[in-house]
């Protein structure tokens, strides 16, 4: 791939990233919140999420289903939970493990995650499920991510984790520009479907 194809694919990614987070944006509060149960219903069917012990999970931006009723469901199970801290110097994340006293502070994109003093970094040997999210997916796999490409290389390095896309419908594409370091997911599960690529 040249350079003129990489800059047309990045361009395309910037649009459809557009695209797809003003989708998103435009639910009401509280079709959001229902679609974003019936998710983590239609997670909890998954086997390989019932026979995980430690779960992955992202911490939900606005235009990403809410990722609250899935940490619920995993409380619920009795599943210890990771959650991801960005290292923007190395432009890597990493998980820590969420505890009920786990104190939260917000880092350079905004997001959410433990704070420095208190938390619990996971060798990702231990993640049995990772729950990934995406500003869309394909049904066999493919990922559009914000941009950053923090899960692209998270998943480079950990090839062997069960990942799944977290999304709406609207949010499942026919087809997304793909370039050569941009992860696949394992499976897409949508309020609706559960997508496993063959």
């Amino acid at each position: 791939m040249n350079n003129v194809e990489r800059a047309q694919i990045s361009r395309h990614k910037q649009v459809l990233r557009g695209f797809y987070r003003e989708a998103v944006l435009a639910f009401p509060p509280a079709r959001r919140a229902r679609l974003s149960r019936r998710l983590a219903d239609r997670l909890a069917a998954l086997r390989e999420f019932r026979l995980a012990q430690t779960v992955g999970l992202y911490v939900a931006l606005p235009h990403e289903p809410d990722s609250s009723p899935l940490l619920d469901l995993c409380r619920r199970m009795g599943k210890a939970v990771a959650v991801p801290v960005t290292n923007p110097q190395a432009g890597r994340i990493d998980f820590s493990l969420l505890e009920t006293r786990t104190p939260w502070s917000r880092n350079v994109y905004g997001i959410r995650e433990p704070s420095r003093p208190g938390r619990r970094l996971l060798d990702p040997r231990n993640i049995e499920l990772l729950v990934v999210p995406g500003r869309a997916f394909t049904r066999d796999g493919g990922r559009l991510g914000s941009g950053a490409g923090y899960y692209d290389r998270f998943l480079a390095e950990h090839p062997w984790l069960f990942t799944v896309g977290a999304a709406f419908d609207e949010q499942v594409a026919r087809r997304l520009p793909r370039g050569s370091f941009d992860a696949a997911v394992s499976a897409v599960v949508t309020p609706t479907r559960m997508h496993r690529p063959r």
